[in-house]
């Protein structure tokens, strides 16, 4: 889509959806506040990008590490940030990531409470997580049961940490005041990506690393301060885990067939924001269910069942050639299983396939 495209098309968006205005200015706030603190910034962002990536070679899915946004914020060489700026890190390396794409992602209120509805007690598949569409997704607050209240929106970007090499999902939670009062306005939540732990067990390892970190800098934290942060950010990984899921209901309102968004090999800035829904295909058919409770297709023993989304969920199966002969050599999978609509007609999902990181 071309810049003129893109920009008719937000003005659209901003017309019919005051939420997403709203959203816009708030985050074109945001990259204003940066301009004026630290003035070509994001040119510095560039060449560190350009510059170093041969040479110290984090992974492919990451656009640059936030090491970089360090450099910038603390004026180089041996300078040190001070604690209480370290928020400027977080937000500048979010939002570098999101210009290249200024993707909103806008759920709606009936798919999002159902998908916050998943239990999140379990371990999650870190692998999705790696196939974000874009370099930086900003969720919009659904405005449902179940997501955090004060939260106004959220990005999250994939992080290489420089001096561990881990894997990090960052969340940047926009709290929604005066984006001038940055880092106040906001509070950024790294989670270790590691297979087969939690939300909490990932916020649970952040933390460790976090205390130490401020051990040595001769600083106290409070004890499970990013652990007790899990309420808050399970509903945002869940929302991730969908835009990440195959078969979800995603779709550019103004651009029917549109394709998602995806991590150039290239990156640059994009034009003005582009709004994606998610679930709107599905929010169609619940409404219409309240209004015929028992319009829905009908079960095998001839009792109409009501459309609904069937909870998500984890699936468990097992696979490898001894599944069947020998059942020692068997392999056990599990899938994230997107909510499922019921009883609702024929809802033609969009299909997107993905490979392993």
């Amino acid at each position: 889509m071309g810049r003129a495209a893109r920009r008719k098309a937000a003005k659209r968006a901003e017309r019919a959806r005051p939420d997403v205005a709203e959203a816009v200015a708030r985050l074109k706030a945001y990259e204003q506040v940066l301009d004026w603190a630290y003035p070509g910034w994001a040119g510095h962002m560039d060449r560190f990008r350009t510059g170093l990536r041969d040479e110290v070679g984090w992974p492919e899915w990451c656009l640059v590490p936030m090491a970089a946004a360090y450099a910038v914020v603390s004026g180089g060489g041996d300078n040190t940030v001070p604690f209480r700026e370290l928020g400027m890190v977080a937000m500048m390396s979010a939002l570098y990531a999101w210009r290249m794409g200024r993707d909103i992602w806008r759920a709606s209120p009936e798919l999002a409470e159902a998908v916050l509805a998943t239990d999140m007690d379990a371990p999650i598949p870190v692998e999705v997580l790696y196939h974000l569409p874009g370099w930086c997704v900003y969720l919009l607050d659904p405005g449902c049961p179940g997501w955090p209240e004060g939260v106004v929106g959220a990005w999250c970007h994939l992080e290489w940490d420089a001096n561990s090499g881990r894997a990090e999902l960052r969340v940047v939670l926009d709290l929604g005041g005066d984006p001038k009062q940055v880092p106040s306005s906001t509070i950024c939540v790294p989670l270790h990506l590691e297979a087969g732990r939690t939300v909490q067990d990932m916020l649970a390892s952040a933390d460790r690393v976090a205390e130490e970190g401020a051990r040595r800098g001769g600083r106290w934290l409070p004890k499970g301060s990013l652990t007790g942060a899990a309420s808050i950010i399970q509903p945002v990984v869940a929302l991730l885990l969908y835009i990440c899921s195959r078969g979800a209901d995603i779709r550019d309102p103004d651009h029917p067939g549109a394709q998602l968004p995806s991590r150039s090999v290239t990156p640059r800035p994009a034009g003005p924001p582009r709004v994606w829904e998610m679930g709107y295909r599905i929010a169609t058919a619940l409404r219409a269910s309240r209004l015929a409770p028992h319009g829905g297709s009908g079960a095998p023993t001839g009792r109409s069942v009501a459309a609904h989304l069937r909870r998500a969920h984890w699936h468990l199966y097992w696979t490898g050639p001894g599944s069947r002969s020998d059942p020692a050599k068997r392999v056990a999978v599990v899938r994230w299983v997107h909510p499922v609509l019921v009883g609702a007609g024929e809802v033609m999902p969009a299909v997107r396939e993905v490979r392993k990181p």
